[in-house]
């Protein structure tokens, strides 16, 4: 009988454990990610050339971009909305350092005032939410907030680059790797095809970022139209739509549009000819 007993109690606490936490506490992953995080962050230099700095404030973005899609694989550790705005306020400050890398490179300066104070708010939404999950490992200062104004005061003061020099770089990427390369036979090879030019001309909008003059304006907006009609394409492609006449008459109808956007700039492409 006490043989009995004791069995029991044993099988009574190995179900308790497995129903009342014995998975362990979401917590706990999280906060090795952050110290993860933490750690590639704070080993990333603070001091040297422009160049050195804005490969140290691109890692940095680099890491945050990472924390972030590891942390929306995560179950939430309490409080679903303070999980949800720290998972969104760490891809926020990968934005930031991206815009900073792009200051310190002095293709986006720009906007430098702009993305200062937006990341510090950023930066504040992250503390409040790491506050109320009770994770300090996630909070602000864990997760680059000094690294982050480090790099902005190195960004200060740095002179653009010639809107000339970026124009060039950018029809020399538009000649690499935009457009058909041959006619897509099928989803894949659309899809490849329209998403590698999407990211060219999102290169070309990060690099006219904040840039005043109305040339930069100019292919920047031609940049935005072009990607709406390629991405609209790919919509049509994976619902069925031929990819050969799908992806001809998308580049068709782009490629005069950033033709007059770098017309409109006074950089004619010979890539778009």
């Amino acid at each position: 009988m006490t043989g009995r007993t004791g069995l029991a109690g044993a099988l009574l606490a190995v179900m308790l454990l497995a129903g009342c936490g014995g998975g362990g506490d979401p917590r706990d992953a999280w906060r090795e990610r952050c110290r993860e995080t933490q750690l590639r962050v704070g080993a990333l230099p603070l001091i040297g050339t422009p160049d050195r700095l804005g490969l140290a404030a691109g890692a940095a973005s680099g890491e945050l971009r990472e924390l972030a899609a590891a942390l929306d694989d995560l179950d939430a550790p309490g409080d679903a909305a303070a999980a949800a705005n720290l998972r969104n306020g760490v891809a926020a400050a990968a934005v930031g350092f991206a815009d900073v890398e792009a200051s310190i490179r002095g293709t986006g300066t720009g906007g430098r005032e702009r993305v200062v104070r937006d990341t510090a708010v950023v930066y504040e939404r992250i503390d409040a939410a790491a506050t109320t999950l009770g994770l300090p490992e996630c909070a602000a200062d864990a997760l680059g907030r000094a690294a982050f104004t480090t790099f902005a005061d190195a960004a200060q003061g740095v002179r653009s680059e010639p809107l000339p020099a970026v124009l060039t770089r950018a029809c020399t990427r538009i000649r690499e790797a935009y457009g058909p390369t041959a006619v897509a036979v099928d989803e894949g090879a659309a899809t490849t095809q329209l998403r590698r030019s999407v990211d060219v001309l999102t290169d070309i909008r990060r690099d006219l970022a904040g840039r005043p003059e109305p040339g930069a304006a100019a292919v920047r907006a031609a940049a935005v139209a072009a990607t709406r009609t390629l991405r609209d394409a790919e919509r049509q492609v994976v619902g069925g739509a031929d990819p050969a006449s799908t992806t001809v008459t998308a580049f068709r109808i782009a490629r005069p549009v950033l033709r007059a956007g770098f017309a409109g700039a006074a950089s004619p492409c010979s890539a778009l000819r």
